[in-house]
């Protein structure tokens, strides 16, 4: 499938500067993808909804009402007054813009009609704009990664992946691209979780190299704000019964592999949830974590446990998979000596978001 040109009009620019994000006079919060449920209890179209980093405030920023039902999923800042985010819509998947609350959405690929975009992410400060990163089918069926500039009027995504592998995930991490590779050509038995590891690049799409090597499926990765530490999912077993854990790695200072099959050769890894069965995942800072400071932060993410201990929850009709909330904990040990995560939706003493829903693909950042 090729890209086909496309002319977006648009309304805003965003005047980031360039470097790193400095915030200021921001209030600390957290997006999530919520389905809305519907009499018989079961989830319809997804939603966009925004949190304190406390749970408490909610507020829904999407609302569609239609038939077949719209996905708004993915939602990612940009910048502390937008937010990038997929929408599903009629078969199509696409990467949208909008205000922090929820006013102008734009479409930021309209031209690619018939493929699917997915993954967004906005980091890397450009003059006028930020650029997003994303995942999309439009040239290779198992999908490569692009970017995007949300400033100039006319735009062609650049293409920075050309394999034959599955790469996902993609997120910035500094001014490189972090992001999740299958090294199997061919497609996995059903049920049996890819082969994945963890990849850096430049923002170019040079340079790639292997941050992972340990057989297992490493997913979702996200960096911390120095850009130091890597989060990410990875699947402990290899197969999709098996359970998904948190850990964080240091990203080691030369090309390579930062760890191996052996736990023992990597000192800068640390496995921050032990809830065997229990599925953990979709990792996201707390804006400012600045490792290399001595300022962890803490980190969100998604999970079926019920408690801070567990047990799982079980997957409700029409949801397919395990019940989800959000959760946080300190990024430093997360859960690994004693200290449990504290709930962010489905937190009745925060005056959060109900249960009874799933979550889905948290972003920590900041609103002007």
């Amino acid at each position: 499938m090729k890209p086909m040109y496309f002319l977006v009009a648009m309304t805003f620019v965003l005047i980031l500067g360039s470097g790193t994000v400095a915030w200021s006079s921001a209030t600390s919060r957290i997006l999530v993808s919520i389905p809305d449920i519907d009499d018989e209890g079961k989830a319809t179209d997804y939603e966009i909804w925004i949190v304190d980093d406390s749970g408490a405030n909610p507020q829904k920023l999407t609302n569609n009402s239609a038939s077949p039902p719209i996905h708004d999923r993915e939602p990612r800042f940009c910048g502390g007054d937008k937010i990038v985010f997929s929408r599903e819509e009629a078969g199509d998947t696409n990467i949208w813009i909008m205000n922090t609350d929820g006013t102008s959405p734009v479409n930021l690929t309209p031209g690619t009609s018939g493929s699917q975009e997915t993954k967004p992410d906005c980091g890397l400060l450009a003059v006028n704009g930020a650029t997003v990163v994303f995942r999309s089918n439009m040239d290779h069926d198992r999908g490569e990664i692009y970017t995007l500039r949300t400033d100039l009027p006319f735009q062609v995504p650049t293409r920075l992946t050309y394999n034959d592998f599955v790469d996902v995930d993609p997120a910035w991490c500094g001014t490189r691209i972090v992001f999740s590779r299958d090294l199997q050509v061919n497609p996995p038995s059903p049920g049996v979780i890819p082969n994945r590891e963890i990849y850096l690049m430049d923002s170019n799409g040079a340079n790639a190299w292997k941050v992972t090597e340990d057989g297992h499926g490493d997913t979702e990765p996200a960096c911390s704000a120095d850009s130091t530490q890597i989060a990410f999912r990875r699947w402990i077993g290899y197969a999709e019964a098996d359970a998904g854990e948190i850990f964080r790695l240091e990203i080691c200072p030369e090309p390579g592999p930062c760890c191996s099959s052996d736990p023992g050769s990597c000192p800068g890894l640390r496995r921050l949830t032990t809830q065997f069965n229990c599925e953990d995942g979709s990792p996201t800072w707390s804006p400012g974590s600045r490792p290399s400071e001595g300022s962890w932060g803490n980190i969100a993410f998604v999970s079926t446990r019920t408690s801070p201990e567990g047990p799982c929850a079980t997957p409700p009709a029409g949801i397919a998979a395990g019940l989800r909330d959000t959760w946080k904990f300190g990024a430093q040990f997360g859960e690994t000596q004693g200290a449990y995560p504290t709930k962010v939706t489905c937190n009745p003493s925060a005056n959060s978001l109900g249960c009874g829903v799933s979550d889905d693909s948290p972003d920590w950042g900041e609103t002007k």
